[in-house]
Formats: structure tokens, C-alpha cells, sequence
């Protein structure tokens, strides 16, 4: 299973589906904030939304995953001790 997200620069018309990739990110137990950079090779263009998150536009999104990393550090050892103990419901 993949737990890790795509992100497009599409994602920023929309703050919540952004903050839903992240948030599935963090249920899963996957590595936070690693975004795309513009140039990388086959990295397609609409993938490269480093620059564009370093934004002072975007700084709710920054903390957002600032609050994230945070709570995932307190969180790690049940993601990696731990079992769901029931199916979790992704709504997407």
C-alpha cells in the first residue's frame, strides 16, 4: 500500500484538499513535507510546488504541517508499534 501523496500546484485552489492529502499523510504514518522541486528531472511541471508553498501567501499551509510534524512526533511510536484495530474510512 502506498501511504504517501501526489501534490499538484492544482491543490492550492483548494486549501481543504490540500490539508486532506496532508492529513492522510499523517494517518498513515508517512514521511511530512516532502514536496516537489521545480527543475527536477521527470518531475512533471504541475508536481513542483516547492517554491510556490514558500510563499508568504501560503503560510496557514506551512503551519498546518508545522502542527502536523509536530503531532506526529508524539504519535510515531504508535504508527510504528501500533495496528489499527479497525478498518480507517478515507473520504476523498
Amino acid at each position: 500500500m502506498y501511504a504517501g501523496a501526489e501534490f499538484f500546484a492544482s491543490d492550492f485552489n483548494d486549501p481543504d484538499n490540500f490539508a486532506a492529502k496532508l492529513a492522510d499523510m499523517f494517518m498513515f504514518g508517512a514521511q511530512m513535507g516532502w514536496f516537489s522541486l521545480v527543475g527536477v528531472d521527470g518531475i512533471e511541471p504541475d508536481m513542483a510546488i516547492y517554491d510556490k508553498l514558500m510563499s508568504s501567501k501560503y503560510d496557514a499551509e506551512i503551519e498546518y504541517l508545522r502542527m502536523l510534524s509536530s503531532a506526529k512526533k508524539v504519535a510515531n511510536s504508535y504508527f510504528i508499534n501500533g495496528r489499527a484495530m479497525r478498518r480507517l474510512p478515507l473520504n476523498k
